[in-house]
């Protein structure tokens, strides 16, 4: 299998359309986005401390890891394959009753994290 680097730090046209185009918000429900996207690719809870490295570095905002209260808090990770050239990988918190987003990234199949 071929692994392609790939910068998923900056941006290119392709991956800004689809942030732009999907106008994804923080605090969106888990359910409007199997609406969205269909069933993902697959989806699990884990606590926080076993969310780890760079591929994750999206939650450090909310969850640092470095922080021990934080660290079994329940993280629910949704992800599709939407194109060839397209994942999308969501993260959300359970807040008032509802798995909520509060990370996500669009990224190309074969990146190396």
């Amino acid at each position: 299998m071929k692994y392609d680097l790939v910068n998923v730090t900056k941006k290119d046209d392709q991956v800004t359309q689809y942030y732009e185009k999907n106008n994804i918000q923080n605090g969106g429900v888990d359910a409007s986005f199997v609406e969205k996207y269909g069933r993902p690719e697959h989806e699990f809870v884990r606590p926080r401390y076993m969310f780890v490295g760079e591929y994750y570095i999206g939650l450090e905002k909310t969850y640092r890891s470095t922080d021990p209260r934080f660290s079994n808090v329940l993280i629910k990770e949704m992800f599709w394959h939407l194109h060839d050239d397209l994942n999308l990988t969501c993260w959300f918190h359970y807040k008032d009753e509802q798995w909520r987003v509060f990370s996500y990234i669009f990224w190309p199949p074969g990146a190396v994290f």
